[in-house]
């Protein structure tokens, strides 16, 4: 009975539920958790310290790869410096011995096979133009051994002249015509490739 008589003496009044989206910007913020609270604060300064770190020590990292890598570049400059220069200074002198070596065991390689000297004229007569007579000059030992084989060259080259010249050495023979000159001689023949080697290494 006290119930239905309040009922009766009191007014209904509509009431709406309050939704989210009628919250103001204030009011959401309101609504969202604290960063203020201890767990958040730590979490955050953790990954903050976390990031510092990761990018302070890489950068660390790369300065000492510069540092390390800067050293490196300057021995490994140094190395070929140094290998070009042994090259330049010592190759030249190791063909130079190679030569004097060679041609020790070519001068006794003629000596003991004068056909080797025969062989040598006869390239240098097919080298030479065939324009007006070829002359052979030739010193004894040599002359007296294409004399006896003259027909062979004329058959490389019919005018042929064979010349006794005691001034050329007795290893080679000077072949030659009007214009031209070829000289077998294995001294001449070396002393040339030693003359361009010493002035390789003056202008090194």
């Amino acid at each position: 009975m006290f119930k239905n008589k309040i009922i009766k003496n009191s007014r209904a009044l509509s009431y709406s539920m309050p939704f989210l989206e009628h919250l103001s910007l204030c009011d959401r913020e309101v609504a969202q958790p604290s960063k203020s609270d201890p767990e958040t604060i730590e979490r955050e300064a953790f990954e903050r310290g976390f990031e510092s770190g990761e990018k302070a020590g890489y950068e660390m990292g790369e300065q000492k790869a510069v540092l390390l890598l800067e050293p490196l570049k300057k021995l490994l400059k140094e190395i070929y410096s140094l290998k070009e220069k042994m090259l330049g200074e010592l190759e030249p002198q190791m063909v130079l011995l190679s030569i004097n070596v060679a041609r020790k065991i070519l001068k006794e390689e003629l000596q003991s096979r004068p056909e080797i000297a025969e062989v040598m004229i006869k390239e240098a007569v097919k080298k030479i133009s065939p324009i007006g007579p070829i002359t052979i000059k030739l010193n004894r030992p040599l002359y007296d051994l294409i004399t006896k084989k003259k027909k062979e060259f004329q058959e490389i080259f019919p005018d042929l002249i064979l010349e006794l010249d005691t001034r050329i050495p007795g290893s080679g023979a000077v072949v030659g015509n009007f214009s031209q000159e070829i000289q077998t001689d294995l001294d001449f023949q070396l002393s040339n490739v030693i003359e361009d080697l010493r002035g390789y290494m003056e202008n090194a």
